[in-house]
C-alpha cells in the first residue's frame, strides 16, 4: 500500500508539468519517477538500482517481466543497452533526472509522453528547450540499438 501511495503521488506530480522533471529527495522517489516513465514506454519491470559513488549517479534499470537478474546477467552488453535505464544525478540530497537510455521505441515514447509531447508517431524533432528553466533536453541515437534521452542546463 505504502508503495501504490508513493507511485501515484509521484505520478500526479510528474504529470502535472511533464517536462519538468522533478527534483525529488529520496533513492525510493527517483526508483518511482523512473517507474512511471517505464509505466509509459513499455512492459518492464524494475530490475534493480544503484550509485556511482564516484561520479554521483543514481541508476534505475527495467528489463521485460518474464527477464531474471541472472538472465540479464548473461546478455552481451550490448543487448543490455537495449533496455530502459534512468539515470539521475545526486546533488546534496536531491536527484534530478539525467538521461534515459534503451531501444528507440522505448525512449521515443517516453520523449513523446514526457518531454516534447507530441502524437505524432516519428518525430523529427531531437531538441526541446525549456526557456523558462533554461533546460535542453536531446534526443539522439547513442550507438546502433541505444537511444537516449539527456538533460542539459544551459
Amino acid at each position: 500500500m505504502k508503495k501504490l501511495l508513493l507511485i501515484v503521488t509521484s505520478f500526479i506530480a510528474l504529470f502535472s508539468n511533464a517536462q519538468d522533471f522533478k527534483n525529488i529527495s529520496t533513492r525510493n522517489d527517483a526508483i518511482a519517477q523512473a517507474t512511471i516513465l517505464a509505466s509509459k514506454s513499455s512492459n518492464s519491470k524494475l530490475l534493480n538500482s544503484y550509485n556511482f559513488v564516484e561520479d554521483n549517479l543514481f541508476a534505475v534499470r527495467f528489463v521485460t517481466p518474464e527477464m531474471s537478474g541472472s538472465d540479464y546477467d548473461k546478455l552481451d552488453s550490448m543487448i543490455q543497452n537495449r533496455y530502459l535505464s534512468v539515470v539521475f544525478k545526486m546533488f546534496d540530497d536531491n536527484f534530478v533526472f539525467s538521461r534515459a537510455t534503451g531501444s528507440y521505441d522505448v525512449i521515443f515514447e517516453i520523449w513523446k509522453n514526457y518531454v516534447f509531447q507530441t502524437d505524432k508517431k516519428d518525430n523529427q524533432n531531437k531538441k526541446y528547450f525549456d526557456k523558462d528553466k533554461k533546460i535542453l533536453y536531446l534526443l539522439s541515437e547513442d550507438n546502433d540499438e541505444r537511444w537516449k534521452i539527456t538533460r542539459q542546463i544551459q
